[in-house]
């Protein structure tokens, strides 16, 4: 799977248009990583979220994987994207959000019941006092192993598919 790594960094390398990047970068990753739903056995059970590169390696991902990785590249070209927690036939779903239009891998009619950023929650449009990382742990994770300052340096090279190499082991 290090092909669709290799193709995903030249696809954003050829991104020249800030306006249309939302409309690509939804297509790339509709039709690069096939939908699987993450099987969960209980209740208990925390759903894994995936890096963009571990869903690009694996070529699989559930809706959080996919709006995650295009949350992280409209994020790295500069724009600001939302991540939306949503309701889709009865079903909890996650999609990415930018500049007014719905990012979806599967093209359901949502609820949308907030979406949030790096850093604040929004319910109808007002930010709220909970942190985003308070929702949801997976999250937080996610936030602190792209602000550490190695991974800062590999997700730079990733999206620009410039290749910085890295000393010390990512966090």
């Amino acid at each position: 799977m290090q092909a669709k790594l290799q193709l995903h960094q030249q696809f954003i390398a050829g991104l020249t248009n800030p306006s249309k990047a939302a409309l690509y970068i939804n297509l790339f990753w509709n039709m690069q990583i096939d939908y699987k739903a993450e099987p969960l056995t209980n209740l208990q059970q925390k759903d894994h979220w995936q890096t963009p590169e571990e869903t690009l390696q694996r070529g699989t991902g559930d809706c959080e994987d996919i709006a995650i990785g295009k949350y992280f590249d409209l994020q790295g070209l500069g724009l600001k994207p939302t991540l939306a927690f949503a309701f889709a036939n009865g079903k909890a779903h996650m999609l990415c959000i930018c500049m007014g239009a719905e990012l979806d891998n599967q093209c359901l009619p949502t609820d949308i019941v907030f979406t949030f950023n790096n850093t604040h929650v929004y319910v109808k449009g007002k930010a709220c006092e909970i942190q985003p990382g308070t929702l949801f742990p997976q999250w937080q994770q996610m936030i602190d192993t792209y602000k550490a300052p190695d991974r800062q340096i590999e997700r730079l090279a990733h999206v620009t598919g410039n290749p910085i190499k890295t000393t010390g082991p990512a966090t």
